[in-house]
């Protein structure tokens, strides 16, 4: 007998589009530049801000990013510019910079509520800084770390 079509009608019926929901934010430092790259499921980032997938714009996404996250350097509040936005469909990637040169970071406050609005919905802080590779998983519970390099 052929078993394709019932084995194909079971893995249909138990495929989900999201196992977990998470974001992930890598900060990394390129020449005397630090630089942000964030990515977003499509469909939570337009659930979040209530703007359909195909309207996501940089300047959009940017305000966002402002309104939910800060991020300290050794103490002093940073503005975060948006320079590329990229859409694949599924997923967001925004290219970002901060403002300012740096040549030596110690220390760094990060806070982030990006999609926590989304039940169970976690974000994943990659830091790639002075030689070192640290990452933080940020919720509910934990919106907020201080890193000391």
């Amino acid at each position: 007998m052929n078993l394709a079509l019932p084995i194909l009608l079971i893995l249909s019926s138990i495929i989900h589009e999201h196992d977990i929901q998470i974001a992930t934010f890598r900060i990394y430092q390129a020449s005397d530049k630090i630089l942000l790259d964030a990515n977003f499921e499509s469909e939570d980032l337009s659930l979040v801000l209530e703007v359909p997938e195909h309207e996501l714009t940089s300047t959009i996404v940017e305000a966002y990013l402002q309104k939910e996250t800060a991020f300290l350097f050794n103490g002093s509040q940073q503005t975060l510019n948006v320079r590329s936005i990229k859409s694949n469909g599924k997923h967001v990637s925004v290219h970002s910079e901060f403002e300012g040169s740096y040549h030596s970071i110690e220390t760094m406050e990060i806070q982030n509520t990006c999609l926590l609005d989304i039940a169970s919905h976690s974000n994943i802080i990659k830091i790639r800084l002075n030689d070192q590779e640290r990452d933080f998983l940020m919720n509910h519970k934990r919106n907020r770390i201080e890193i000391q390099f």
